[in-house]
């Protein structure tokens, strides 16, 4: 269910509620599938070189064998951190979420809370199939705005409007540079 508002026309806001969906859940999940896959590969290892310690009757025996329930407790831990269980066990992920483009910058809005996110704080936007990604300046820090439930029409305005929007102020900010240079 997606509904597409435009507020104000002078103003340039636009407005749209979207209901994400398990597809676009995954993809905001994506960091934690590989952080648990670091963490299977990091938990064998530590078994791996525990259990050979062991064997081979290493000097570092006590290393290895404190190596073991420490790898054991990484691959437990990997095995627990699921995405479809972070996704069943936090339906928020999934609940509706107006989004707000304006020439200032983006805000999201759920029933919960809201996130404002000005343009200046913005250093790239890209174009994921499941979302936009803003990417944010400073640090490795990224934003969603869902696009998996939106029809071809809307998904055209929104890109539109956020590509409009995030070069406007990129335009806006190298004037201003210019100006006080010259």
């Amino acid at each position: 269910m997606t509904q597409v508002e435009i507020d104000d026309v002078a103003r340039g806001t636009f407005e749209v509620t979207v209901t994400p969906d398990a597809r676009f859940a995954r993809y905001v999940l994506r960091p934690v599938r590989q952080f648990r896959r670091l963490l299977a590969i990091l938990g064998s290892l530590l078994v791996a070189t525990g259990v050979g310690s062991v064997v081979g009757e290493s000097p570092l025996l006590l290393l290895g064998l404190m190596g073991v329930p420490c790898g054991v407790m990484c691959v437990v831990a990997a095995i627990r951190l699921r995405p479809r269980r972070l996704i069943r066990s936090n339906p928020r992920l999934l609940a509706p979420v107006r989004y707000v483009v304006g020439p200032d910058g983006v805000e999201w809005h759920t029933d919960v809370d809201s996130y404002r996110l000005s343009w200046a704080a913005v250093r790239q936007l890209r174009r994921a199939r499941e979302a936009y990604v803003l990417v944010l300046a400073g640090r490795d820090v990224k934003r969603h705005v869902c696009r998996t439930t939106l029809t071809p029409e809307q998904d055209a305005e929104l890109a539109t409007r956020l590509e409009e929007a995030f070069i406007r102020t990129r335009v806006v900010s190298c004037a201003g540079v210019g100006a006080a240079d010259g």
